[in-house]
């Protein structure tokens, strides 16, 4: 092109190239970057169509510096073979990008080669035809001394195989690339929209109507040969029309092409932050069903705890009053063998005293007679006692509302009343007491009959109760004023004092201990040790106080 400097256009050509190597280089670094859009696998052949025709491109920068067409005729021939395996690489591209959105297209696979196979016959065929050397010669415009022996020869090593080679490729692989690839990005384009990449849809789609003019410009467009229709469209036809070299145009969409690939490629930091957003999303989104989770399973667990503790709860309330029915029955048993002990002896006491005094009153003996009816006007008296005392023992119990403590208050107000006695009582520490409620009925057995003994025996005046309260355990002291006894000749013989040992079984029982003091003259004290089981709830310690 006279009217263009070769260093004018040589910078086209290296702007040029430099822009299809930008395309490449970018192309390649989006690679490195995880993705699932259906543009990622086809982009790497784009890649090297891009490289590859920067490669052309800057041999044409050469080319435009050369003084003479027979120049670096090598690297002319490097050039061509470079445009033919680019153009078909682009070709590729194109087919790959369909075949992945449209899968139904699959048979487009083989149209790249297809195109490169007709490229081949078509830069090949002709030129086998044999020249004569007369003809050859002028053609060649070489020095053919190397073939003066041959009669024929062949336009492969000529500058104008390499130009139809040139036209060929555009013709058959760039112009078919280019319409590939616009119909390859027309369906991307569709895909962005269906998707909400709007912004990229709109890119891509200038990307579509670059490759199309692109095609035109590069495929059609091509220097001038001998033949249909490179006699028409060719270079210097363009740039009788437009004053502009095509080279120029080419350029341009060069640069078109690879700014708004560019600009597509953003795809891939759009659907990484949108990964980011899911991944963000689907975390909170767990954490969510995860918290959810937790609170139905401490829903749960609370309803389970509810049932249990309730379940606990009746159990516990059974077994109380299983315990309160084996105490009742425990103490119908008790009571039993004391009416028969005492009760039982002393109406036949009584009875043997009737018939003595009938056989002393037949007789005439009456002082014998009066001491006789003393004695059993004391048996009465004695009975009556204990017949009160047992009743006042059954009315006096554990019951909803009145603790262990108020219990014993109350029995001694009630036994100093029926027997004379002045009665005390001190209470020690706390005034709730953590034992279970049969232990605590056990306690008020152990008072109940320690005090029949005090009134039995003890000829006492008053009998004091002290009740000390501890975290570890509960002392129980039952002390009186009178007449005493010894302690070692009681204890070796099991058949008097028999209350002595009730109380030591009932303490016992309970896991207590029973302690004596006492001696002839100077009263007795009975001390009673129970342990407190640590483990011991609140709600069993206010039931225990409560009577439950």
């Amino acid at each position: 092109m006279p009217e263009f400097s070769p260093q004018f256009m040589a910078v086209v050509f290296f702007i040029y190239g430099l822009a299809w190597f930008v395309l490449g280089l970018t192309i390649a670094l989006e690679q490195r970057r995880a993705t699932a859009l259906p543009l990622a696998p086809s982009l790497k052949y784009l890649a090297i169509f891009g490289f590859l025709h920067a490669v052309v491109e800057w041999l044409d920068l050469v080319f435009a510096l050369s003084a003479s067409q027979q120049d670096f005729f090598s690297l002319r021939i490097v050039r061509t073979i470079l445009l033919a395996a680019s153009t078909l690489i682009l070709a590729y591209f194109g087919v790959h990008l369909i075949t992945t959105i449209k899968k139904k297209y699959y048979w487009l696979q083989a149209v790249p080669f297809a195109l490169f196979a007709l490229w081949l016959l078509s830069m090949v065929i002709p030129h086998l035809i044999p020249v004569p050397r007369e003809t050859a010669a002028p053609a060649f415009g070489l020095c053919l001394q190397c073939h003066r022996a041959a009669s024929i020869s062949f336009l492969l090593l000529s500058s104008n195989w390499v130009s139809s080679a040139d036209i060929f490729s555009r013709y058959f692989l760039y112009l078919p690339a280019s319409l590939l690839s616009a119909w390859a990005m027309l369906y991307q384009t569709r895909w962005f929209k269906q998707n909400g990449y709007r912004h990229e849809a709109r890119d891509s789609s200038v990307i579509v109507y670059a490759f199309i003019f692109n095609g035109i410009i590069a495929g059609l467009i091509v220097p001038p040969g001998p033949f249909f229709p490179a006699t028409v469209l060719n270079y210097a036809g363009f740039l009788t029309w437009f004053k502009i070299p095509p080279q120029i145009f080419r350029l341009l969409v060069a640069l078109v092409i690879t700014f708004f690939m560019a600009r597509t490629l953003n795809v891939f930091e759009r659907e990484r932050r949108g990964q980011l957003r899911k991944a963000l999303h689907d975390k909170v989104e767990a954490q969510q069903q995860a918290l959810q989770a937790h609170e139905q399973v401490r829903k749960q667990l609370e309803e389970w705890n509810r049932n249990l503790e309730e379940l606990v709860r009746k159990r516990t309330a059974e077994i109380d009053e299983r315990n309160r029915e084996v105490v009742m029955l425990q103490e119908r048993d008790r009571l039993a063998r004391e009416m028969h002990d005492s009760l039982g002896q002393i109406l036949g006491y009584l009875g043997l005293k009737v018939v003595e005094l009938e056989k002393l009153m037949i007789s005439g003996e009456k002082e014998k007679a009066l001491a006789s009816l003393q004695a059993t006007e004391l048996a009465v008296q004695n009975a009556t006692a204990d017949v009160r005392e047992s009743i006042l023992s059954l009315k006096t119990s554990l019951k909803p509302g009145r603790g262990l403590l108020q219990a014993i208050e109350d029995y001694l107000v009630n036994f100093g009343e029926q027997t004379g006695l002045r009665t005390e009582i001190k209470i020690e520490g706390g005034t709730q007491i953590a034992l279970a409620p049969s232990a605590q009925l056990q306690i008020l057995r152990i008072v109940q009959e320690a005090l029949t003994n005090v009134r039995k025996h003890a000829k006492a005046r008053v009998v004091a109760v002290r009740v000390g309260v501890g975290a570890r355990e509960v002392q129980l002291t039952v002390e009186d004023d009178g007449q005493g006894f010894n302690t070692d000749e009681v204890l070796r013989e099991p058949g008097h004092r028999f209350g002595l040992h009730t109380m030591r079984e009932r303490a016992e029982e309970i896991g207590g201990s029973m302690s004596i003091d006492a001696a002839p003259g100077r009263g007795t004290r009975l001390a009673f040790r129970f342990p407190v089981a640590q483990e011991e709830s609140n709600d069993i310690t206010n039931n225990s106080s409560s009577g439950r």
